[in-house]
């Protein structure tokens, strides 16, 4: 969960700048991770350390170092190496008397310089991490508008409509699970919502979001949103178009005849927690879609959450599901 945009802020890590998210929240999601794992690796190592017979205090202080010196590693790696060298000198001048080691001051720097190429290694793992984590965020360039053109707001016609991607009879007769995600646990909860549905008898499939068209959503007699908010509120990146496309449709859209259930996850560390499917299960509701299991929400552990959900849905769905009309494409129905 994270999110999508630009902004013209000119911090020093322009890369992780979003108008609805602070920085510290970006890191926490996206490099808990290495801050997780890079706190264990460093007390495995003291712990050996300690028990070897130096004092606790020099255990702990080179975890300090080290710690100190991976976390800044995370944010300006460039700095790190000299970080490191100014703490480990200024930790003998702070407290001389310590040995790591039977080897004396110079045994003792080379001990020290082992944890600062391990220390190095992972702020570098870190920083190719985020370089990675920010390629996947850039948006695509845009166009740019010929000279000759009058300075003019751009006013874009109706999106065209995306080709079918789902089965028309399941969408029709069975049940549709559409999925927003940017992690995976969505899509991960929503094979198991299937293989439940399956078992009692249903006929399911399950689709990106990024392949159906708010336009399509007339063709779903029995439909499930099961969506995660990525960030302060904003979809996934695979459900953005449909959120919008619902929020502003160009063409007259009615869901009468339908019916739907929403489960969101979330994050209840950000003030606009589960977003993302709250408006999906408003939308629906607005466009004339019969709610027929309530939406329930989901923090990170959503294990709860989501057997309550799937178990008010299989309750209400055994009462028989809906039937529409088959789904025709509109160029279909051009007729000569």
């Amino acid at each position: 969960m994270a999110q999508h945009g630009t902004s013209s802020s000119s911090s020093l890590f322009p890369e992780y700048d979003h108008p609805k998210q602070t920085f510290a929240q970006e890191v926490f999601h996206h490099m808990w991770p290495i801050f997780l794992f890079g706190t264990l690796f460093l007390l495995m190592c003291s712990i050996p350390m300690i028990l070897a017979g130096a004092m606790p205090i020099e255990g702990l202080m080179i975890l300090a170092v080290f710690g100190l010196a991976i976390a800044l590693g995370l944010f300006v790696p460039p700095v790190a190496p000299v970080f490191i060298f100014l703490v480990a000198l200024s930790l003998f001048v702070i407290y001389p008397e310590g040995h790591y080691n039977k080897s004396g001051f110079w045994g003792t720097m080379l001990f020290l310089g082992s944890f600062a190429v391990i220390g190095l290694m992972i702020a570098a793992a870190s920083a190719f991490a985020r370089k990675e984590t920010t390629a996947t965020k850039t948006l695509a360039p845009v166009k740019a508008v010929a000279a000759a053109a009058p300075m003019e707001a751009v006013v874009e016609g109706p999106k065209p409509l995306k080709p079918v991607a789902f089965d028309k009879t399941i969408a029709a007769k069975g049940i549709s699970i559409i999925v927003g995600t940017e992690s995976g646990n969505t899509e991960g909860l929503a094979n198991m919502a299937k293989a439940s549905l399956e078992s009692d008898g249903h006929a399911v499939q399950i689709l990106d979001a990024k392949v159906v068209d708010y336009r399509h959503l007339p063709a779903f007699a029995n439909l499930l949103v099961m969506t995660s908010t990525w960030g302060d509120g904003d979809p996934p990146s695979n459900a953005i178009d449909l959120i919008e496309g619902l929020k502003s449709p160009a063409e007259p859209l009615s869901l009468s005849g339908r019916q739907f259930s929403v489960l969101a996850m979330g994050d209840t560390s950000y003030e606009q927690f589960c977003k993302c499917g709250k408006d999906f299960d408003e939308l629906l509701a607005k466009y004339g879609a019969k709610r027929f299991a309530d939406r329930v929400d989901c923090d990170l552990s959503y294990e709860a959450p989501y057997a309550q959900w799937i178990a008010s849905v299989q309750s209400s769905l055994k009462a028989g599901l809906m039937t529409v009309e088959e789904y025709t494409p509109a160029a279909e129905l051009v007729t000569a």
